[in-house]
Parts: C-alpha cells; structure tokens; sequence
C-alpha cells in the first residue's frame, strides 16, 4: 500500500508516525514543495521520523497510485488538494479539517459523485470521554441534558513553541486561519452528541488582542428543540488562554459532568435522596491515543467491503460539509471571499 502524506508539518509528521506504527510495510511517501533532506526529528517528537520518499509535484503524486492520501497541508488549500486527488486516483482521503474555508469553497465538492472517499480529521471523536458523554445523554441516565459548554483556549504560541506563531497558516486570513475554523474541535463534538442545532449563532473576535487580520476567538450559541425542552449551550474557542483549557461541562436534570478532555478527569455532581454527592474520576489518557485510534480505523474503512460500518466516529466529507455550512451562516459576518 503507498500512503502519500501532503504536507509535512507537526501535524503531517503526526500522521506519518501514526501510521508507520499501525502499517509498517507500507510505502511512505510526502509531497513537498521543494526537494530537500528527509526530516529524521522533530522539536515536538520524541522519536526518529519514519522513512519516506520525497516527491515535489502533483504529478509524480498521481502517478503513485496511493491507497491512502492524507492531505495536511495549510487549511486554505484543503479543498482544491482533496479535488485533485479525488479526480486523479482511486485513494481514500483523509482530509484535515476544515475542508473548506468558505461557501466558494464548499462547492467545489458540488461535483463529487461518491463523498465517502473523502474522510475529515476529528479526533476528539476518539477521546474516552466523548463515548463516555455520549452513552450518558443517550441513555438518560442522568436525566434529559438541557445546557452545555465547551471551551477550547490556548494561547497560539504553546502549540509550536520552537517556531513563532506568527508565521503559522493559523494566524493568517489568507492560509485559512482563525479560531472558529482552526479550533472547532468542540463543535464537532456537539454535532457528534446531538446532531443539528434548531438555532446557530456565532460571534467572531477581529484579531485584536493578537494583532491579527482573522479571528483570535469566537463564541457560538446552540439551541436544541427537544420533546423533552430545549437544550441550550455554548461552544467558545480563543487562541489566548494560558493554562490551556479543553473543557466541557454538561448539565442535566440530575447533575452536572465536567470533562477534562486534556486530561481524561471526570469531575460530576449527582443528585442523590438528599443532596448530590460528588465524584471524581481520571481515565489513563496520553493526547496521540486519540489520533493513532482514529488511524486504525481509518485503515479498516480503506480495508473494508463495506466501509460506511467500520466506524461511525470517523466524519464522512458530506458529515463535514453540513457541519461547516451552518457554521459559516451562523456567522455575524461575510464568509464568500
């Protein structure tokens, strides 16, 4: 099998490691810009960079007949190298999310006969306490959920603190940076849990606080029509907390969860007869458990006869695509350009 991995930086390099480790006697190949001596470590790694064949264009790419395409390059180029890719090979195409920075570029998927090629990263999928959360609200356990958040803040330069976050895609309009596309971990999962809101509504940072021309954070409010009352909530994202929070608390009628999505701790308050009692709880937990789970099944659906069953924690491009639309209306401001 030739994997071909687009874009080698932390997060290329993180797939790469993941799945030489699940499929060594794969080929290992990565799309460059330039030709250039092959990366054997890395500041945010502990261990040797796999091997792999470096290529500098999109035709030696097609000419590889990949299997496995995982496209990781900056978010703006997303959708053009996921079209490509799907129009020149047969592969499976594990896109880094988001899979498109605006309307413009949500419909170039407009022509894409079979969307299940196409997977989008969410690994927060793969966290312990996302099928915890999950079971809890679906089984009623704890009583009907009615009110949400989910925070994700972390100030931009501990992500890569050996390079200046001012140079990364992250920071810059045109590269498809910013807080609402970058950081959407959180609304992933509440889509995930709960499905389409009734209600969507987002506030965008303008870049202030960092100096930036995109936005350094955003707040989305949910609201959720539910035979039982409305659930409500809030998902907040920010590229300026330190200590970093990856955090959610659920409340429901009968007590609250508080998840430490960093950390795997279970924080809750239950209603008992008389009064609530109190637990505390952390699941063994290391952060690329969640990316390696996500690459074994993302082997498997490439494997599969029947691929739409291997996992219904990996996001199909059309999952992703609905998710991102009602993101970009829910918006206070213009997303067609």
């Amino acid at each position: 099998m030739n994997i071909l991995i687009i874009g080698l930086g932390s997060i290329g390099i993180r797939h790469l490691i993941n799945f030489h480790a699940l499929n060594p006697a794969a080929n290992f190949f990565a799309l460059r810009q330039a030709a250039s001596q092959q990366i054997k470590s890395h500041p945010g790694f502990d261990q040797t960079i796999p091997d792999y064949q470096t290529i500098v264009s999109l035709q030696e790419a097609k000419d590889l007949n990949p299997g496995l395409v995982v496209i990781a390059n900056p978010s703006a180029l997303h959708a053009a190298t996921a079209l490509f890719f799907y129009e020149k090979t047969s592969a499976i195409i594990l896109l880094e999310k988001p899979c498109a920075c605006n309307f413009d570029q949500l419909a170039l998927f407009d022509q894409i006969e079979n969307p299940d090629r196409i997977l989008v990263v969410q690994q927060l999928r793969f966290n312990p306490l996302s099928a915890l959360i999950k079971k809890i609200i679906s089984s009623n356990v704890m009583g009907s959920l009615y009110r949400f958040t989910m925070t994700h803040s972390e100030h931009i330069s501990l992500w890569h603190p050996w390079e200046n976050y001012r140079n990364s895609y992250a920071v810059q309009k045109a590269l498809g940076g910013g807080s609402f596309l970058t950081q959407n971990h959180g609304t992933d999962l509440m889509f995930y849990l709960l499905g389409k809101p009734d209600e969507y509504v987002t506030i965008l940072g303008d870049g202030s606080h960092l100096k930036i021309d995109c936005d350094e954070m955003f707040t989305s409010s949910l609201l959720y029509d539910q035979p039982t009352g409305c659930t409500m909530g809030s998902i907040n994202g920010d590229y300026l907390g330190n200590p970093p929070v990856m955090e959610g608390v659920f409340e429901f009628d009968r007590g609250l969860l508080r998840l430490n999505f960093r950390t795997a701790q279970i924080e809750a308050m239950v209603q008992k007869r008389i009064g609530y009692k109190r637990y505390i709880r952390s699941i063994p937990f290391e952060r690329n458990t969640q990316y390696l789970e996500m690459a074994r099944a993302v082997l498997a659906y490439c494997h599969s006869q029947d691929p739409l069953k291997v996992d219904n924690r990996l996001v199909p491009l059309n999952e992703a695509r609905t998710i991102l639309k009602l993101g970009f209306s829910s918006v206070t401001k213009n997303f067609s350009s």
